[in-house]
This record gives C-alpha cells, structure tokens and sequence, in this order.
C-alpha cells in the first residue's frame, strides 16, 4: 500500500482528490493538510511514501515543504501538483527535490500512474532535462534571493510609497495617502527605482509582485 499525504489550500480541491485516490486498491491518504503550518505538523509524524504538494499555499512557499519531507522520510518522494507549470515554477520544484510537476488539470489515472512510478523509483524526466531544471532553478532562486535582498533595502517610507503605486494613484494621491509632500513622494519613487533596478511605476510593481513584497490584494 502507497502511503500518501496531499498538501493544497484549495479545500475542495484537496478533499476531492483524496475521495479519488482513496478509491485506488493500493493508495491509501494518510495525511492532508491546507496551510503551510498543518503540513509542517503532519509531515513529522504522518508515515508516507509519497507527496502530493501545491507550491502555492495561500501566498506561502510549498518549495519548502519539498526539503522537510525529504528529511523526516529518507525514502519518501515529492511530486508537486499546481496550478503553475511554468518553466520557473517547475524549475524550482526539481530544484527543492521534487522528482515530477504535474498541472492540477491531470487527470487521475495519470495522477495514479505518476504516484506508482514515482515510488517505484523510475524516473519522471530525463537526467539531460532534470539537470537543466536544476541550473534554471539555481538562476531563479540567486535572482529571488538578490530581489528580495533589495527589497529590504527600502526604508519605512519607501515601502509606504511603493505599495501606494500599486493602487494607481499619482503623486498627488499618494501626498494626500501618507501627507507628505509631491517632492517628498518624487524623491521616493526616485530611490525605489534606483534601490531596484528599474525605471517605472510599473516595472517597480512588478518587481515586488515577483518577489512576494505585494500580493494581488495590494494591487488596484
């Protein structure tokens, strides 16, 4: 018997694809869990073989779920189940440990299949395209890590005033958010540009976007 644990905020989500694979004679879901913390608790006591994990947990980094299961469960594997399969997203899956990403629209036969080979040990990709997953995710994690590095970088104020930009207003609308003058709030966005490497509202949006400083909430 296959002893899997699935990790995804998506309640119906998780709770449908537990009901399925529950259904497969030599499956059996001994654990789930919908927040980074609950799976972090499971993951140490819950006996597995296998690990269904969404890289995205309400804003949190299921990538680092993929190195716990690894350490409490030496023998177990972790194929991410996401949303996003795009190249960064898969890159740094293989990158944390995963042996295979799989879009969530996969269906469950295929899901079955993965979990079957994925345990057995055979492997879901080439070496040739495992490697080169693993350099493209070295490239995007030093890009994150320099991202988030100047990020910090912005005082108090700086932040004030780029999360401002995130809402469209100009200047005057952010002088009047945070009573400062349009001057004040120039030589702001002045800085932010130069703290960040870019050069428009939009680009410094997006920067912040990338590297989890604002979230789609923040944005107008």
């Amino acid at each position: 018997m296959i002893r899997l644990m699935i990790v995804d905020d998506h309640t119906s989500f998780r709770e449908s694809l537990v009901f399925m694979l529950n259904l497969v004679d030599d499956l059996i879901v001994v654990a789930q869990a919908g927040t980074l913390s609950m799976a972090r608790d499971v993951i140490r006591t819950a006996p597995i073989d296998l690990a269904l994990l969404d890289l995205d947990l309400a804003g949190e980094r299921g990538l680092d779920l993929i190195h716990e299961v690894r350490v409490h469960h030496p023998n177990a594997v972790a194929v991410a189940l996401t949303g996003n399969v795009g190249a960064k997203s898969r890159a740094l899956a293989v990158r944390a440990g995963a042996v295979g990403v799989l879009h969530k629209s996969t269906s469950i036969q295929d899901i079955v299949t993965t979990i079957r080979r994925a345990v057995a040990g055979e492997p879901l990709m080439s070496p040739r395209e495992a490697a080169e997953l693993v350099l493209e995710g070295n490239r995007h994690e030093k890009s994150d890590v320099e991202g988030r590095q100047a990020l910090r970088q912005l005082s108090g104020r700086e932040q004030d005033v780029l999360r401002a930009l995130a809402t469209g207003l100009d200047n005057q609308g952010i002088a009047q958010r945070l009573f400062i003058s349009q001057e004040t709030v120039r030589s702001h966005i002045v800085r932010i540009y130069k703290k960040l490497g870019v050069d428009s509202r939009l680009q410094a949006v997006l920067f912040a976007v990338r590297h989890q400083f604002l979230s789609e909430d923040d944005l107008l």
